[in-house]
């Protein structure tokens, strides 16, 4: 596996996203797999791979939004995708105004419900985690059915 190509400046346009996957499925004949961001990435790159029929053997993956997204994962033009859910956001953000309401200070290492341990930077008073939320066949429907 190696890199084709690293096009910046794409990732928030649907057509400049579609078209680079279509100049990319052109210039590389045994295209696997495309990592698209920006939540327009992977729509567009998944346009592509479907009107060129090659849901099967090329992989679009990255994070959009399950409403915009869900049509490119029933069909398998986008095989896998990501997005922080933001009603665990919502939820964090409350639990850690409870925490600075109460006069305590966020530590490192801390365990947050539905999130874990976060890595707390006291000097920059940033918290940081990663929980990201996966986009598949199995999530797809609950995601869109609460509205993502």
């Amino acid at each position: 596996m190696h890199l084709v190509t690293d096009r910046f400046g794409v990732a928030e346009s649907l057509d400049d996203s579609y078209k680079t996957a279509l100049d990319q499925m052109r210039a590389n004949p045994n295209l696997k797999g495309i990592l698209a961001f920006g939540s327009q990435g992977p729509i567009g790159a998944a346009r592509a791979v479907e009107e060129k029929g090659k849901e099967k053997s090329i992989a679009v993956v990255g994070p959009f939004s399950p409403g915009q997204g869900a049509k490119y994962i029933k069909s398998g033009a986008i095989r896998e995708g990501f997005i922080w859910n933001p009603m665990l956001a919502g939820q964090v953000i409350v639990y850690v105004g409870d925490i600075l309401a109460k006069g305590e200070t966020p530590k490192d290492g801390m365990d947050i419900p539905g999130l874990g341990p976060v890595k707390v930077d006291a000097t920059t008073r940033n918290i940081q985690a990663q929980k990201l939320q996966p986009i598949n066949q199995g999530t797809i429907d609950e995601l869109v059915g609460i509205g993502l």
